[in-house]
Formats: structure tokens, sequence, C-alpha cells
């Protein structure tokens, strides 16, 4: 079965995860990132990250997110820009031992994928539920269905990821998590 795998920075990895569970509500961020082949699986290198802030939700509660369309505006002028594919990060805070997609979020992913096939011409997308101690993530390949599953995320040392770096570079956790698909 195809398989995802996504490599970030250790830097971008903290800075993430800081953001995805400060406070008591859920957080959104971006990972902008470049699509790799890896012998038949799809390796995603994240360049850079963008957190939501405060003013770009329309709503946001302990167990709902709603971007607002002046921040889905910028993101995919940001992605157009760098040239990169997206993937949504967003963080749960149910007390459930696996972190898994909602029925809210498979809704809105369905919409927002629809979206991000317009904007950005076909370029692959990918979401991340985090919750504390797990993941699931899911990724489409060039915006079509059906998804290919996150199997595992990568820290590495180094800040940025370019290229066979990803593949020479000292890694700092070889698997962070699983993704529960």
């Amino acid at each position: 079965m195809k398989k995802a795998i996504v490599v970030i920075g250790h830097r971008y990895y903290v800075k993430l995860m800081t953001h995805l569970f400060h406070g008591t509500t859920e957080q959104g961020a971006f990972l902008f990132v470049t699509e790799q082949d890896d012998n038949g699986n799809i390796l995603l290198l994240v360049n850079d990250i963008y957190l939501v802030p405060e003013e770009g939700w329309d709503h946001r509660s302990w167990a709902y997110l709603e971007l607002n369309e002046k921040e889905k505006v910028k993101i995919m002028l940001m992605a157009r820009e760098k040239g990169c594919c997206l993937v949504e990060c967003h963080s749960h805070r149910f007390p459930a031992s696996k972190a898994v997609f909602s029925i809210s979020d498979e809704k809105g992913l369905e919409e927002f994928l629809g979206y991000v096939k317009w904007k950005l011409g076909g370029k692959t997308y990918g979401a991340i539920v985090f919750g504390k101690s797990s993941m699931e993530g899911k990724v489409w390949p060039g915006a079509t269905l059906p998804p290919v599953p996150i199997s595992q995320i990568t820290v590495m040392k180094s800040g940025i990821i370019r290229g066979a770096m990803a593949k020479t570079s000292k890694w700092s956790k070889r698997i962070l998590c699983r993704g529960s698909t």
C-alpha cells in the first residue's frame, strides 16, 4: 500500500507543536512542502510553516475550526509564491487515546480539497490532526481522491530540508508517531 512520510526540521516541529497546543481551543497551521517520490511512496519535505493567528478564524472552539476567507486567500497565495504543496495541521483536545479526524473534519476537508485543487492547480494537499500523543494524516496526490495515509512524521535535527539532504542528514527522531489509519 502506498504511504506518505512528512519530514520536518526540529525547529519547525517545536514551533508547530507549541502553537497547536497552546491555550484551550483547537489551533491550526499550514506546512508548505515539496513532494518527492520515495520508491513509490510520497515524501513531503517541509520548507516553511504558517501558524494561523487568532484573527484568522471565523469560528474556533475546543472542538471546531473554520478558517476565514482572508486567511484562505493568504495561504493559497503564499503556497503559489513558494511553489509548494500544502499540508493543513490542527490539534484535537479530545481525551481520546488516538487522534482521528472528526466527522466535521472530514466534511471540511472534502470542501477545502476542491478549493485547493482550484487555487493551486491540482497540487498535492494533505491534512494532519494531532492529539497529545498521536496523529492521523492523509494526503491527496494531485488534490484528487482517494487519499494516501501519512504513516510517519520524521523530525530532523537540521532546520531546513532540501532535496537529497533529507536522505543523508542525521535523524533527530526517526518515527515521531504513526497515523491511525
